[in-house]
């Protein structure tokens, strides 16, 4: 779940940049960032077997081999985390004095989301 939301993220930020050219290179960045973060989410569950939550891959955390990777790829992705978090905090700096909108439209198999500059305050 932690890696599936770190992806949207990443595709809404990344296209975040693509409608708002005075801050691409900053949405750029922090997508590629919740993207490797995302990354380390889907390595652990491959550590353990795949993304099942049964018990044969809970048991499977039991195990010294196991959880040496998985603890080196939480620090990992919590490193990548709090650079996309300083990222985040530009933007928002930026932004700021600036009124945005932003909507979000789901169906079952697509999510829209747009977002304008309405106007400075």
């Amino acid at each position: 779940m932690v890696g599936e939301g770190r992806s949207y993220g990443a595709g809404y930020i990344h296209w975040l940049g693509t409608v708002n050219p005075g801050i691409e290179k900053e949405c750029f960045e922090c997508a590629n960032e919740l993207r490797s973060s995302s990354d380390c989410a889907w390595k652990m569950n491959e550590l353990r077997g795949g993304f099942g939550q049964n018990e044969e891959n809970a048991r499977k955390l039991a195990e010294k081999e196991i959880r040496t990777p998985i603890v080196s790829l939480i620090l990992k992705a919590r490193r990548h985390e709090l650079k996309a978090v300083e990222i985040l905090q530009r933007i928002i700096e930026i932004f700021q004095g600036t009124i945005v909108r932003i909507g979000v439209v789901s169906s079952l198999h697509l999510k829209s989301l747009m977002c304008e500059t309405v106007g400075k305050r």
